[in-house]
């Protein structure tokens, strides 16, 4: 019995232990205040890990049996979505993002709604999702680095391609986001991208590597003065309101001590 009592915090302690490892310098060497705010920044939806294995077990093939039958000449989608990339909860309601779609599910009458290319979404295989309760949209970022938001009072789509069509030179995937004053900040492959939530359009990209050069940053976090950037090569940080955050020189690398 306490077997079974113990295993939602082996759960737990395991996805902390896999979500402090997002770089390959050993985390000991990092301030605790690094520590914390690294921890911080990847464990705000642990509380959905078991809402997360309980949707992994919905049965979607039953679901979508049951619908009507489809009309000669009409199309119905049959898209995969065993597995869950990223979970997000709004109100009643826990939108998760799979490979190849988006799909919601009530807990108030445990009802599912789904969306896809055929329903609506802008493009395939899905890499992340992540809610902002200030302006009420749903970001979801796909492997190629398109975005689509979603407004998630009528599921109204709003298309930002602008970070898929640039050509540059390397990976430009969407690692993590977060939310700041109506903004939403991207981790990327090769920098910060900032997003402006309601002209819709890319607002700032931050190149942080040395002398200005691409870097990847695999996860963001703000602690209400400084941006924090964990990058493949350390901690950088800067403080949001710098008026030179824009330039490799305003941020600085953390260092152990």
């Amino acid at each position: 019995m306490s077997e079974k009592k113990d295993q939602p915090k082996r759960l737990i302690r395991t996805k902390i232990n896999h979500e402090l490892s997002v770089t390959s310098v050993p985390m000991d060497s990092f301030p605790f205040r690094i520590r914390s705010l690294l921890a911080a920044m990847r464990l705000v939806n642990i509380r959905l890990v078991l809402s997360f294995l309980f949707l992994q077990q919905l049965p979607f093939s039953a679901v979508r049996a049951q619908g009507l039958p489809v009309a000669i000449g009409n199309w119905r989608d049959h898209t995969p979505f065993v597995k869950v990339i990223g979970l997000c909860e709004v109100g009643n309601k826990i939108y998760c993002a799979s490979t190849y779609g988006l799909f919601s599910y009530s807990r108030d009458d445990g009802s599912l709604n789904t969306f896809t290319r055929l329903t609506g979404l802008s493009d395939f295989e899905l890499a992340g999702i992540k809610y902002d309760p200030v302006t009420g949209l749903l970001l979801i970022s796909y492997e190629n680095s398109n975005i689509d938001l979603m407004r998630v009072s009528d599921h109204t789509i709003i298309n930002i391609p602008d970070l898929k069509r640039q050509n540059i030179v390397g990976g430009k995937r969407i690692n993590d986001v977060v939310f700041i004053n109506r903004k939403a900040y991207l981790a990327t492959d090769f920098g910060i991208v900032v997003l402006d939530l309601d002209r819709h359009e890319i607002k700032d990209t931050y190149y942080i590597g040395p002398g200005g050069s691409s870097l990847g940053v695999l996860g963001i976090a703000f602690n209400g003065t400084e941006l924090l950037a964990a990058t493949i090569k350390g901690i950088y940080t800067a403080t949001l309101n710098d008026p030179n955050i824009f330039n490799y020189t305003g941020w600085s690398k953390e260092t152990a001590g």
